[in-house]
């Protein structure tokens, strides 16, 4: 699960839970089957997956134009390749 925050709207908080929950909302909060689907901007990317997921999830938000401000793994997520990809992108971690 990725959490997006977007700029169009401003604000609006989008999930990506793969086929799960797509095309649905929960609170306010609209889900979508990957990155690509979202519509508008995507600012942060914030994964709340295990090692072995994010690195596919760090690919999916580096393939988005505009890229994400930031990409942001939970802790004790470790993906080294991921990682360096995202550095040489030049999008920001905190």
């Amino acid at each position: 699960m990725a959490l997006l925050l977007c700029t169009n709207p401003p604000g609006v908080k989008a999930n990506v839970n793969g086929a799960l929950l797509a095309g649905k909302s929960v609170h306010g909060a609209a889900f979508f089957k990957t990155l690509a689907d979202v519509p508008g901007p995507v600012d942060m990317v914030d994964i709340f997956r295990n090692s072995a997921a994010a690195g596919g999830v760090v690919d999916e938000a580096l393939a988005l134009k505009p890229r994400p401000w930031v990409i942001w793994m939970q802790l004790g997520v470790h993906e080294d390749a991921a990682a360096a990809r995202h550095r040489r992108s030049g999008s920001k971690s905190p």
